[in-house]
């Protein structure tokens, strides 16, 4: 990324930086959510815009900001479920984290059936 150039994201190109490069589509896409969730950025020519990033040094930063932001995600979540196994115990514990995967996947399963479907038309 050359100097003093805005972080862009191109739905076909992704971001357009080489140290964004690194990581695949999907983790590009999923940076760019965390990206979002903040007031620094607008839209021109099909292409996300963040004015304030535009370093190599700034990118290195979010991403270190995003890294800690999932850290605390994913703590409060194993938080979450052992304080349920302690309240209620391991066996039904896992028969509730069963009961939500199940329903997950029931979920998924009607969307993809339903994208079928349309698809299908």
């Amino acid at each position: 990324m050359e100097n003093e150039k805005p972080l862009e994201f191109d739905v076909s190109k992704l971001f357009n930086n080489n140290i964004l490069h690194q990581y695949d589509k999907d983790g590009q896409i999923t940076f760019l959510g965390y990206l979002l969730t903040k007031d620094n950025w607008r839209i021109k020519d099909n292409k996300i815009i963040f004015n304030e990033i535009n370093t190599d040094e700034k990118i290195n930063e979010e991403i270190e900001k995003f890294d800690i932001y999932i850290r605390k995600r994913k703590y409060k979540t194993q938080k979450l479920i052992l304080e349920t196994a302690m309240v209620v115990g391991i066996f039904e514990t896992k028969e509730l984290l069963d009961e939500d995967r199940k329903l997950i996947i029931k979920k998924e399963q009607k969307l993809k059936n339903k994208d079928r479907k349309e698809k299908e038309l």
